[in-house]
């Protein structure tokens, strides 16, 4: 048996956008379906049910982590959709404004440092695997981890570093975050449905 996976957000929970919401189910299913062999896949989709009805969530992100960490509760038997308040749509004030400006330099600096740390960057052609002891032709080397025993050949410093730069990143996400909720009266309730499907 085949399934797809995945999410989408709606506006509301009213009869209307679930019409439209089903029919966009519906399509992805027959989209991904062999119609050959079953011809009537997409007219039996599940139905979406609130998820932890009169709980919001404090953003898209919020919503969909809860969906995932859920996810064997719920999915295969039926859909579900959850509340968040759509922080996208909250006010830019000076602070909001400096934290995304800090959190795009540290977006840039993450992405330097882990590109000029890359293996493939090394001037070395082959890498010794500090755990299997193989040398590796760099060319074959993928995420720097080693394709042979899959340790990361990357330096206890680099990936101590890379871990740095990822949990401030993570921190100015999560204030970001609290700060758009300082608006939460104003912003509106979106709903972010989780959906599996058969497909054959």
């Amino acid at each position: 048996m085949s399934w797809i996976s995945g999410e989408f957000v709606i506006n509301d929970m009213t009869e209307k956008t679930l019409k439209k919401a089903y029919s966009s189910l519906s399509s992805a299913v027959r989209h991904n379906a062999d119609l050959e062999e079953f011809p009537y896949m997409g007219t039996d989709i599940m139905k979406i049910k609130p998820f932890h009805k009169g709980k919001i969530y404090g953003s898209q992100e919020e919503a969909s982590k809860a969906l995932r960490e859920s996810y064997a509760s719920w999915a295969r038997e039926y859909n579900v959709a959850a509340a968040f308040y759509d922080t996208s749509a909250a006010k830019e004030t000076k602070r909001i404004k400096t934290l995304k400006e800090r959190l795009e330099k540290e977006h840039q600096k993450l992405n330097d440092y882990i590109k000029k740390n890359d293996c493939k960057n090394f001037k070395a052609k082959l890498i010794t695997c500090p755990k299997c002891e193989s040398k590796i032709n760099k060319k074959y080397i993928m995420r720097n981890m080693c394709p042979l025993c899959k340790h990361d050949l990357r330096s206890k410093t680099v990936i101590e570093t890379t871990q740095r730069y990822q949990n401030n990143i993570q921190k100015l996400s999560d204030e970001i975050c609290q700060e758009n909720l300082k608006q939460k009266e104003k912003l509106p309730v979106r709903y972010l449905v989780g959906y599996c499907e058969h497909i054959g």
